[in-house]
């Protein structure tokens, strides 16, 4: 699992130095490691509730048309994503590969591609329709491979881009920087 986006301690350079001379003279950086995780994992956990945070995520095409809430239709995405801790780092991670483009935006580009469709037919070879009226009359019925009345048609596309808009939900607010801060200055200095 690799992190999509990391999150450095900003403090002054004395906190820094002073954090690094303690885990070389064996102090446990593992408590404070497990505590920023957690505060990053909170954060992450935020930007899912609120639907992105400053900026707000765009809507996507399914929430305009039938509700609910932006990359959250079945919850894998957010429940894929998973605290780490090293020995020296802490972090969220997550095994979906369409994360990325999800995070950070961009193009996903679909090269000409043909396919194939079975749909049924009746005695005559004429197809079956899903209804004999309404909007349904058009649509033709699918076959599976059980039935043996069937054609194939084929079907070419010429490609076709799909643009993603950037919806950041790895991203840590300045309320969540302060926090990891904190714990670092108690982790140095003590409560």
């Amino acid at each position: 699992m690799a992190a999509i986006s990391k999150v450095e301690l900003q403090g002054t350079a004395a906190l820094r130095q002073r954090l690094h001379t303690m885990i070389t003279r064996g102090a446990d950086p593992q408590p404070l490691l497990r505590q920023i995780a957690g505060i990053m994992d909170d954060e992450v956990q935020q930007n899912f509730e609120a639907g992105g945070r400053d900026p707000k995520w765009p809507e996507s095409k399914r929430v305009k048309k039938s509700g609910g809430q932006t990359l959250i239709k079945s919850a894998q995405l957010v429940n894929s994503i998973q605290q780490f801790v090293t020995a020296n780092a802490a972090g969220l991670s997550t095994n979906k590969e369409y994360a990325a483009i999800h995070n950070f935006g961009g193009e996903i580009k679909r090269g000409p591609h043909y396919s194939t469709v079975r749909l049924r037919t009746d005695a005559r070879g004429n197809l079956l329709r899903q209804s004999t009226e309404g909007l349904k009359a058009n649509l033709a019925v699918f076959a599976k491979a059980s039935h043996k009345r069937t054609v194939t048609r084929f079907r070419f596309n010429n490609g076709y881009t799909i643009n993603m808009p950037q919806r950041e939900y790895f991203k840590i607010s300045p309320t969540g920087l302060e926090n990891i801060k904190w714990a670092a200055v108690q982790f140095v200095f003590g409560p």
